[in-house]
């Protein structure tokens, strides 16, 4: 029941704070931290879509507005409520002890009864605050969350994409970077290089190849696009010119498939 009460006041409060004069323009706390998250899960694959600067910078600014009206809160809650708190617990220790007088002398009929309506009214007040506290908190900590996450995905795809494409990305994931992230991916390729050289006693192994096991040594390939002169491991130069099947070694094209130039061809 009183969840259910909980969940009720907290729908109020949202809506009459957002229908005042708060200059966040969307229908609900949070609402902006998901379309963030929906933005980033519309792309499927390992598609990188463009940085969303001012989607971020509005998340940013609805949290500075909730710690702002938190703030306010408590400092209005210390300087009313507390006190408020303290005079209400004399009073009770007071009433408490009246009580036991009562009960000691039941001849004493001439004290009063005292009504609380009134300082039961400030406790609901000051917990009301609390429970509103506790709102703005929760929508704050769910925007952060959801631009750690956001931040997350991007540089996941980044990290498959360097696994599959190698150090040379396509253009158009390239243009959707942000210069953090560009330096981000130029770090992260220079230490995989650096533990990939290391590897077989210095001589190095590109651990980007062969992520799947080979069925054959040799596979029938189709240019897509002019690519001009590739050397093979035995010194034999090949030209690759558009719409001309091949027949080469997988382990020495497989970058080529990665990066679009070549693609298998079924048997």
């Amino acid at each position: 029941m009183k969840h259910c009460l909980f969940q009720r006041f907290c729908l109020r409060y949202l809506k009459n704070s957002l229908t005042s004069s708060r200059p966040i323009c969307c229908g609900m706390y949070g609402d902006l931290a998901t379309k963030l998250i929906r933005h980033i899960h519309r792309e499927r694959g390992d598609f990188i879509p463009p940085y969303e600067y001012q989607l971020i910078a509005n998340i940013m600014k609805e949290n500075e507005e909730l710690y702002a009206e938190n703030v306010r809160t408590s400092q209005s809650a210390t300087t009313r409520g507390e006190p408020l708190t303290e005079h209400v617990r004399e009073k009770d220790d007071i009433e408490d002890g009246d009580n036991r007088k009562k009960c000691e002398s039941p001849s004493d009929t001439s004290r009063t009864p005292v009504d609380n309506s009134n300082q039961q009214d400030d406790v609901d007040i000051s917990e009301k605050e609390i429970m509103i506290m506790q709102v703005r908190h929760t929508a704050k900590l769910y925007n952060k969350r959801c631009i750690i996450a956001y931040h997350y995905e991007r540089l996941n795809r980044l990290k498959r994409l360097r696994w599959e494409y190698g150090n040379n990305l396509p253009k158009e994931i390239v243009q959707n970077l942000t210069n953090d992230e560009l330096e981000w991916f130029t770090k992260y390729n220079d230490n995989l290089f650096s533990y990939m050289s290391s590897l077989n006693d210095g001589q190095g192994i590109d651990l980007t190849l062969y992520t799947c096991p080979p069925k054959k040594l040799n596979v029938v390939l189709k240019c897509i696009k002019d690519y001009g002169q590739f050397d093979l491991g035995d010194g034999e130069h090949i030209l690759l010119k558009k719409d001309n099947i091949y027949h080469l070694p997988l382990s020495q094209c497989e970058k080529l498939i990665h990066q679009g130039v070549l693609e298998y061809i079924k048997t």
